[in-house]
């Protein structure tokens, strides 16, 4: 296994002689086999490297014999290590993350500040082949582009990944030969995780009933999206730098990589676009930091590429890719077919505007918003008569992450349960995640809409239930409801569902949080009247 390493380190010119390296030393088997490997390899390759143990703060006596171990392997071998102690759940409560995310920003932060203290070149990480194959399932199930299918690769930027090419069981097989300990992690085997799932339950099933080399198959899916990412990237590039201008930077297309996944650790922001060589006669021009996209791209370029082009350029605009959904992408395509003058709302801020020349993306200035809660709902269009929503428009509940509609703000986190008391508060939801069968949404009321009154799975109709609450006719079509499908699970200040409640045997817990945005108009008027008030 250790040829195979370093013949993939030589091929894909992970590591030079000279290089100080970073390892990432959690002491769970994967890290151990890396750690053992750099040790190794590092002698006869010219390369030092130091370690890192980061302890997250949330499994108690178990995550401190992580750090005893990782230190006493690191003193045995006489490789300097770094302990990081914080508190990942209370992080993941300031950041507005998942535990899963908060972990990993705080990992990727130390990382760096250790690379940069010790001038390292390269921040060394443990995937393996069969991390490849669960990330593909996983991307490919939540609906991910090219780019989930190549989010793993063997270097990206500072980061390596020298096991990319082993198996986990060449990995248990190198730490049973060589007679190495390590240490499991219980949480592993919570298949109440997606990961876990994958990694316990789903992609042995694949190995077994459907094809023993499933794990290679899907590696070298991977590898192939990767080329092809990577060729598509180049053409965007071309297309960004013929069909769009503003005033600003050329776009790298060789640095940036836009197909990357999201939890990519270094993922970076874009860099502004170069100004149009060229203008069309009477053409409106973009303010700076405002990008036209020439309608020639929409008239001579495929289809692919005009979608890539479009995404990058309100990347640009926006400064981040984060909160770029597919359905941004979409209705700016189909803004393009509409009359001159009809625009559209982004994140951040944003609009699309249909003039003469093509398509503009422009921050809409301070005095030019009327409702910045408005921003993210491209059903919403902004003409001569003002904001006109499209009736009953569903908002998809971003989980976990942030989602503003029309006034309110919703904060979703995912955190696993750890057997306390479930407060009451009206204005914040605990639910159980594992009881959600469905894509959760905000919006408004709808015909056949119905909430669940009791333990036993009673319903009611919605309208009904309204009407017993006496709330006011006035305000019934205006109350922002989170549902999954005809049933509400949560009328915020008024009354959550009993279906998904959390009890004895939750595992992983949705937690849901509303509140208005300072001075927004849109939301109903009388939501928020008892914010302070007593729970339900």
């Amino acid at each position: 296994m250790l040829k195979k390493i370093r013949d993939i380190i030589t091929e894909k010119n992970m590591i030079v002689p000279g290089d100080r390296l970073i390892l990432g030393l959690s002491g769970g088997r994967d890290s151990v086999c890396l750690f053992h490997v750099l040790r190794r390899l590092g002698p006869e390759m010219g390369f030092p490297f130091f370690a890192v143990h980061v302890n997250h703060g949330i499994r108690g006596e178990e995550a401190l014999r992580d750090e005893e171990f990782a230190d006493a392997l690191c003193r045995q071998y006489g490789i300097p290590l770094r302990i990081v102690r914080a508190s990942v759940p209370e992080l993941a409560s300031e950041w507005g993350l998942s535990l899963e995310e908060a972990g990993r920003h705080l990992r990727r932060r130390v990382f760096e500040e250790e690379c940069a203290k010790r001038g390292a070149q390269k921040i060394a990480l443990a995937h393996h082949k069969n991390d490849v194959a669960e990330t593909v399932l996983f991307n490919i199930a939540r609906g991910s582009g090219i780019g989930g299918l190549s989010s793993l690769r063997p270097v990206r930027g500072s980061y390596i990944r020298p096991l990319l090419g082993v198996t986990r069981d060449e990995i248990d097989r190198f730490l049973t030969e060589n007679g190495y300990p390590f240490v499991e992690d219980s949480s592993n085997g919570d298949v109440s995780y997606s990961r876990n799932r994958i990694r316990n339950d789903i992609l042995p099933m694949f190995t077994q009933f459907v094809n023993s080399r499933t794990v290679e198959h899907l590696a070298g899916l991977s590898e192939t999206s990767a080329k092809i990412a990577d060729y598509l990237m180049s053409e965007t590039g071309r297309c960004i730098s013929g069909y769009t201008g503003s005033s600003g930077k050329p776009f790298d297309a060789v640095n940036r990589e836009p197909f990357c996944a999201e939890d990519s650790p270094d993922s970076e922001k874009q860099e502004p676009f170069r100004s149009l060589e060229t203008a069309e006669p009477g053409s409106q021009s973009p303010a700076p930091g405002d990008v036209l996209i020439s309608r020639m791209l929409f008239e001579k370029e495929a289809e692919i590429l005009i979608e890539l082009t479009v995404r990058e350029t309100v990347g640009s605009v926006a400064g981040s890719l984060a909160d770029i959904e597919r359905r941004h992408v979409e209705a700016i395509l189909g803004l393009y077919g509409k009359k001159e003058g009809k625009k559209i709302c982004l994140p951040y801020n944003m609009e699309a505007v249909r003039i003469a020349q093509g398509i503009l993306i422009r921050k809409i200035p301070e005095n030019e918003n009327p409702a910045g809660p408005h921003a993210g709902h491209p059903e919403e269009l902004k003409n001569a008569e003002g904001w006109q929503k499209k009736a009953d428009a569903p908002v998809p509940l971003k989980i976990p992450g942030v989602t503003v509609d029309r006034g309110i703000r919703f904060l979703a986190l995912l955190e696993p349960d750890h057997g306390e008391t479930i407060p009451q508060n009206m204005y914040t939801k605990w639910f159980d995640y594992d009881k959600i069968k469905g894509i959760l949404e905000i919006r408004r009321r709808k015909k056949g809409d119905y909430i669940v009154i009791n333990p036993s799975g009673n319903r009611k109709k919605f309208s009904d239930f309204l009407i017993d609450r006496k709330i006011p006719r006035a305000e019934r079509d205006e109350i922002p409801l989170i549902c999954v499908g005809s049933e509400v699970l949560w009328a915020p200040g008024i009354r959550s569902g009993e279906s998904c409640r959390v009890d004895e045997e939750t595992k992983c817990i949705l937690k849901i949080s509303a509140e208005p945005v300072k001075d927004a108009p849109g939301a109903c008027p009388g939501i928020f009247q008892a914010w302070d008030g007593p729970g339900e």
